[in-house]
């Protein structure tokens, strides 16, 4: 499997998991994974927006990309942000503009 089909395969299988049990207001593929300037060693990084955000759900999405990693012997990193983030931090914005919706 190429790096690319990989990435997709992630993509898609982590927003099933995400879908089942919550709202997903935005959900995108950034960094090099994104840009396609990636290695074969490269992280995949996920940004993921939902209506609110506690502990206990970040832990549940890290358990979810944990599984990924195991299964396709990579490492994810996921970054979860409430509805009511503030959009105006230098990180969300290069999300918004390199980034891939899921």
């Amino acid at each position: 499997m190429t790096y690319k089909n990989k990435v997709a395969a992630i993509a898609t299988q982590f927003r099933q998991a995400v879908e089942s049990k919550y709202t997903i207001i935005e959900m995108k593929l950034f960094g090099s994974s994104a840009r396609g300037d990636y290695s074969k060693t490269s992280d995949i990084d996920l940004m993921v927006r939902l209506p609110k955000v506690d502990r206990h759900i970040e832990e549940d999405l890290f358990d979810m990309a944990y599984d990924l990693e195991l299964e396709y012997d990579c490492v994810i990193d996921v970054i979860v942000l409430p509805e009511d983030f503030n959009n105006n931090i230098m990180l969300y914005q290069n999300i918004q503009k390199e980034g891939i919706a899921i």
